[in-house]
């Protein structure tokens, strides 16, 4: 159960970002005109900025090409809503909490 190790990892999930920081983290990424909202795929238009995602890629099974981040919001008993990110697009779903290419991002004060 990876999404529950990041949360223990993270102190619990009010350490964890929302899904709506993971959109403000997509806008601030992406150099987006406007907001990305929490449940918000945009799929055209846009090109992450190398220098801002390369510490994410860095960590990331995907290197440059993606990377996935926790939230700390569950979707039901077996799933738990994330955030993709790839160079021209970004997206949330949920996925099963044993997928262990998810990121795990913890928030500090």
């Amino acid at each position: 159960d990876y999404w529950a190790g990041a949360v223990k990892a993270c102190g619990g999930v009010q350490n964890m970002p929302t899904m709506e920081q993971l959109g403000q983290l997509a806008t601030y990424l992406y150099n987006y005109d406007g907001t990305i909202g929490a449940q918000q795929d945009i799929s055209s238009g846009i090109n992450w900025d190398p220098n801002k995602v390369s510490l994410f890629t860095a960590q990331s099974p995907g290197g440059t090409s993606w990377f996935y981040v926790w939230s700390g919001q569950e979707y039901s008993q077996r799933n738990a809503c994330y955030r993709y990110f790839s160079p021209t697009y970004t997206g949330w779903y949920y996925i099963s909490r044993s997928y262990s290419s998810i990121l795990a991002v913890c928030l500090g004060d």
